[in-house]
């Protein structure tokens, strides 16, 4: 009886063990590869988090590429809000407010300025002509545009899903431009039941580095 106890708390460690070593080098590796669809991602260590430094590519059931089109899924894929919870690897997630204020720390001239209306959390930063912010970042990324409904809207811009803790809407999202980054949540032109304008936005997720 003592033996099968043991035998059992030995594979139980054991189990625990290659699990938690597992999640460690899937969150701290320069390259992450997810498990679900084999894609790989570059990754980047920004103060406690390591983050994706490209676009999630994860088809599912609500996805859309660019152009509705799978072959042009390659760089980037658009998502509904109602996936976030779901959408990143075992072990990361979406960005919080916080999170992009720490990447906002690598920009130079990044004055961050908070505004507040309502019940809603607003936050804009503006560089006001001087910092371009798709030339350089340490993130790499791009003006990938948006979907609404069953057009891409390919401008000269990123939209990213984010969270606030603060307001808890699963609605809040980041706009990125060429001078400026800000962040609100709403309900026009995201809401399932009218396609027509319905958006979705790409996804950057992170993970928490062990042991921080």
């Amino acid at each position: 009886m003592l033996m099968k106890s043991n035998s059992s708390l030995i594979k139980f460690l054991l189990a625990a063990f290659l699990f938690c070593l597992s999640f460690d080098i899937l969150c701290q590796s320069s390259i992450l590869t997810d498990p679900r669809d084999n894609n790989s991602y570059k990754t980047i260590e920004i103060g406690t988090l390591i983050w994706m430094m490209e676009d999630l590519r994860l088809q599912t059931k609500l996805s859309h590429c660019p152009n509705y089109n799978l072959d042009e899924c390659g760089e980037t894929n658009f998502y509904s809000y109602k996936e976030i919870e779901s959408v990143c690897p075992k072990g990361w997630r979406i960005p919080t407010v916080e999170d992009w204020n720490s990447f906002l720390e690598t920009l130079e001239e990044a004055k961050l300025a908070r505004m507040f209306e309502g019940n809603k959390k607003l936050f804009r930063v503006d560089f006001l002509d001087r910092y371009d912010v798709f030339e350089k970042n340490r993130l790499e990324i791009r003006p990938i545009g948006r979907t609404e409904g069953n057009i891409w809207k390919d401008g000269y811009y990123a939209d990213y899903w984010t969270t606030n803790p603060e307001i808890k809407d699963p609605r809040f999202h980041i706009h990125i431009s060429q001078y400026s980054i800000s962040g609100h949540a709403h309900k026009h032109n995201i809401n399932e039941k009218n396609e027509e304008k319905n958006r979705k936005f790409a996804v950057r997720c992170v993970c928490e580095i062990m042991g921080n």
